[in-house]
Order: C-alpha cells, then structure tokens, then sequence
C-alpha cells in the first residue's frame, strides 16, 4: 500500500477562503489523484503560524494508523511506502512528522517538498532524517526576490537520504501551485497588501519594507514556474513510484473518483 499525508501552505485563517486559494495547490492536487485510499491531506497554518506542530502531530497519527493497519497485511514482494508532501510551513510540518516516524523506526520512501519554511517554534525541521530514503525539493529562484526574508528549511539531510532540489524562477506562491493572478502597478508581482505592509513599515522601516514589497517576477513568468515545479516534482514521483508501475498503476493514477 502506498501511503500518502501532505500539509498544505500558509494561508487566511477562513476555511472557506483558504480552500478556494488553495483548490489547485500542488499538495492538493496530489492528494486529489493519488492512487490508493490511504491518502491524507489537511490545510496549512494560518498567517501566525502557530498551528504548524498541530498538522504535524494530527500527520503523525493519521501516518501511524495507516502503516500498521497497512503492516498486517504486508506483502514482502510489495512493500508498504509512506509518501509525504509539503508546503511553505506545511514542508516543515511533514520534515518533523519524518523525525518522529524516525523515533519509531517507520520508514518513508519519499518526500515532496515545495518551497519548505519554517516560521513556527515548531522542532525537528531543519534537516531530512535518515528514515528518508528519497526527497525532492522545489525551492524558488532568489533571483526571483519573492519572500526574501523567509529562507528555508529541509536543505540539510542525512548522509543516506537521496536528496534534490531545483529552483524556480517564480514567486513562493507559484512554487506550491498558487501563482499569484495580477501584477501591480510596477509590472511586477507585488506580494505585500495595504495591511501586511503597513505592518512591515513598523518592524523594518519604510525602505526596508519596500524592498520585500517588490518581486522581480511577472503573472506569465510566474505561471509559466509554477507549472515547471508540478512537472519536475511530477517526473520525480513518477521514479520514485517505478517499482509499481508494472502492476498497472499510471503515474497519476486515481482509486475511484477524484477527491474534492
């Protein structure tokens, strides 16, 4: 049984709001088709953050569940895999629920990072852990110049894990399948509305918040690396699925009707 959890990125507290965001975001849309029934997905963090280490542990026991259930009816010929995806805080979320699968000797077979952050108190998301046997990032180009003072997380790894990561000259939002859909008046995607900004001028000063007010990325060219992401990410699932595609199963193959 493949197995799959993702967490999904930052976005407005509303549910509602948030899921019309983030209909066509790359985790969602994995979840959507992934190949099995064992496939989990929940939204990521509000704009505070403060709900990382709850995605994480609610992951770690809904992963838990569908191993060992998975476990009782393995098949040495086809052994059980835990996939996980993530985005923006949500790729934190899934690098420690990792670590803790760790501490339970349960490996995963691969892990789908989409431009991984970090800004929670959240532990244990630094670096890949050596359950990981495969991952592979999608990180944004900083030639780009969006969310310049993010950084990221879950480019340091173990010495077994097998690790690639590839930039894209997009914005965050386009990296995790929400490309942003208007420039502003430079011509240019600007990422900062009034109130985020007005917040900015306070902590860093008018100047300084104008540097992060700006990115270097139009509507086109972010669709157009949005789209190369969910490609390059799609061709690496496909490899690391090889060993089941001589059972029939396509590379985004769907168990019953697609989710919604």
């Amino acid at each position: 049984m493949d197995i799959f959890y993702g967490v999904d990125g930052t976005g407005p507290d509303d549910n509602n709001t948030y899921a019309t965001d983030f209909s066509s975001s790359h985790v969602r849309t994995l979840w959507k088709n992934w190949h099995t029934p064992a496939a989990g997905y929940i939204r990521g963090p509000s704009l505070a953050g403060t709900e990382t280490a709850d995605r994480m542990w609610k992951g770690l026991s809904w992963v838990k569940e569908q191993w060992e259930q998975a476990q009782k009816n393995a098949n040495p010929a086809k052994p059980n895999r835990i996939f996980l995806s993530g985005y923006s805080r949500g790729g934190a979320a899934v690098i420690a629920l990792a670590y803790h699968l760790d501490k339970a000797d349960i490996p995963v077979h691969a892990m789908l990072l989409f431009d991984a952050v970090d800004r929670s108190p959240l532990l244990f998301t630094d670096t890949i852990p050596k359950n990981v046997a495969a991952c592979y990032h999608a990180l944004r180009d900083p030639k780009a110049g969006s969310r310049e003072s993010f950084g990221n997380c879950g480019r340091k790894h173990a010495a077994s894990v097998a690790y690639t990561e590839k930039h894209f000259y997009c914005t965050h939002g386009g990296v995790g399948g929400c490309p942003w859909k208007e420039n502003g008046k430079s011509g240019k995607i600007e990422e900062m509305d009034n109130s985020t900004k007005a917040a900015a001028i306070v902590l860093m000063g008018q100047p300084a918040a104008n540097i992060h007010d700006f990115t270097n990325v139009t509507v086109a060219q972010d669709q157009q690396g949005s789209q190369a992401s969910w490609t390059w990410m799609s061709q690496n699932l496909t490899v690391a699925r090889a060993s089941r595609e001589a059972e029939g199963i396509a590379p985004f193959g769907i168990y019953g009707k697609t989710r919604e």
